[in-house]
Order: C-alpha cells, then structure tokens, then sequence
C-alpha cells in the first residue's frame, strides 16, 4: 500500500527497500573482497618481518603498558590481535611512519590497482566510535559515526547476528571497493555507554591539543595517537561499568555492564578445549562453513555461584572467529 514504506534508517530519505535491504553483490565487488584480503594478508607478512621486531616489541610495550595487566591476561589473544593491529595502522616508527604506509611505499609496484588505493586510503582511517543503527541479517551492520555525521554499511555477516541495534563500537573501519569492513576484532558495548564515552573523548582530546598548544580541530590526528589509550579505557569501562547507581551495580544483574569480547583464534581447536575445561565459561554454539571450516563460536561468561544454587548468572559473552591477518 501507498505510503507504507519506511525510511531507511541510514537517513537516505529512501524507503528500505530501495536502499540498505539486500542487494545483490556486483562482480567488481567480489573482486575488491578478494582483493582486500589479499592486502590484509601481505600486511600481517610485512608486519610480522624479524626486521621490525625491535619496533614490534616496542608498540607491544606501549600498547599493554596503558592497560589493566588484570585484562592483558584475561583477553590475552584479543589483545594481542588488537595490538597487532594498531601495530600496523597507527604505530609510529623510528622513521617516522607507520607500518602500513612503509608497505605502501616498499610495494606500490607489485599492488595492483585495487591493492594500491585501498592501501592508500586504510592508511588513514582511525579508530573510532560507531552506533549500530540496524543489523542486516546475512549482510552486516549499519552504523554511524559518534564523531562525525556519516552513516555507514559494514559487510559482516557475522556481526549482523551477534551485534545488536544500539550498540556502541570501538572500531577501524576500512573502505573495501563500494563497501566497508571492520578491520579487526574489535569491543562492542551497550548504548549507555555513549555518554561517558563521548565525555571522555571530548576531554581527552582538549588535553591532547593542549598540550601541543594548538586548538582542537577534527578528529584524525587525535585517534591515530592516541587509539592504544582510547582502547584501554574503553577495555576498563567495559568490565567496570558506567551508569547505574551504587545500589544497582550491587546488585546482580543490574546496573554493571554485560561484558562482550570477540576473539581472533588461529588455533580454535585448542581455544574451544580450553573454553570446555573452564569452569569460567560454557560453550553456546559452534558454527563451521559448507566446507567444514570454523567459522564462528560463542561462549558465555559466567558469574559467581549463589549459595547453594547450582545456577550462575551470565555476566558475558565470548565470540571466537578466525584471524584475519593469519
């Protein structure tokens, strides 16, 4: 019927529809998918050079020394694939530049076209903090940008069933051809988290200009250096709790924020043994693609036992999917 459609959310103007429902995926874009995972690949190879170990351990050094050593050791391979990342992207060496951009400039021959003008541009997108808008089932997210005005179409099918509308993540989004991906693992927080997240940022980002003694224009050059500080803080809120009086965050269940982690794992097979001979945590679902290959698996974080009760809270989630930069 005339004048039932609704409005996409992504704020097009146009009917759902006719906008973000699912489309068809073009030929060109399939081959920028392959594309982007072959540039994600020769990244971690080039990272993962003997001849960068000195500056690798160096940003190791300074990304986990921000950090709780409490959480290090308890997302230990979801920080390493974190830190690995930022390694890549936002780290600067002793010439200078990033990993990404000494790749770029070392390999520009051998990239291609496609390879080329992603390489390019990933080199200059932060992290940053996005709303999920709407999840699209089979295709992935729509999002928008907490620190900007734009909407956004991430392709992760995956996400699109574990993440949900209202939610607020702290990623890297890359541009892949006419679509989006997000770069690596990444946190994933209840949307009542947006307050305090934005007031930390807005304040931070003061100090950080500050002390440069130069006024605070746009956001780029403060999240490319300051992103290992921003993930820390985001990494104690998210196991600390934001919002809520005292009463309520004593009170189970209540108040305290749900804990969400999602993990990189080269090894699953060990990970998911490890998770069956915990008595922290109990595996939900295990799902492999049509050739029999992990795909994805979810674990729940359990609280404390109460009294005598054989039941325990569920206080978190795991979600374990293979690397990207394998």
């Amino acid at each position: 019927m005339p004048g039932t459609e609704k409005s996409c959310p992504c704020g097009s103007g146009k009917p759902y529809l006719n906008c973000c429902s699912r489309k068809v995926c073009s030929l060109d874009q399939v081959r920028w998918r392959h594309a982007g995972q072959d540039l994600r690949r020769r990244l971690g190879d080039f990272a993962d050079q003997p001849s960068f170990a000195w500056e690798a351990a160096r940003a190791q050094d300074l990304y986990l020394g921000c950090m709780d050593q409490q959480l290090v050791d308890r997302y230990d391979d979801f920080t390493m694939e974190r830190c690995f990342e930022w390694f890549i992207f936002d780290y600067k060496m002793s010439s200078g530049k990033t990993v990404i951009e000494t790749f770029r400039q070392e390999n520009l021959k051998d990239l291609g076209e496609k390879g080329a003008e992603m390489a390019k541009l990933w080199a200059n997108f932060p992290i940053s903090l996005y709303e999920v808008t709407m999840a699209l089932p089979g295709e992935g997210l729509l999002i928008k940008e907490l620190l900007g005005r734009g909407r956004i179409r991430v392709h992760d099918v995956n996400a699109a069933y574990e993440i949900d509308a209202g939610s607020i993540l702290l990623m890297r989004v890359l541009k892949v051809g006419e679509e989006y991906e997000f770069s690596t693992s990444g946190l994933a927080l209840p949307g009542d988290c947006k307050d305090a997240l934005l007031n930390y940022l807005y304040q931070d980002r003061q100090d950080y200009f500050d002390k440069r003694g130069t006024q605070a224009r746009g956001w780029k050059s403060y999240l490319k250096e300051r992103a290992h500080k921003i993930n820390a803080y985001v990494l104690e809120l998210c196991t600390s709790g934001s919002s809520g009086s005292q009463q309520d965050k004593d009170r189970p269940g209540k108040g305290g924020l749900e804990r969400m982690a999602i993990f990189a794992v080269e090894n699953w097979q060990d990970a998911l043994e490890k998770i069956n001979r915990s008595g922290d945590f109990t595996l939900i679902r295990k799902l492999n693609d049509s050739s029999g290959g992990f795909r994805q698996a979810a674990a729940a974080l359990l609280g404390q036992p109460c009294g005598n009760k054989l039941l325990r809270m569920v206080i978190g989630h795991l979600i374990l999917t293979p690397s990207l930069w394998s």
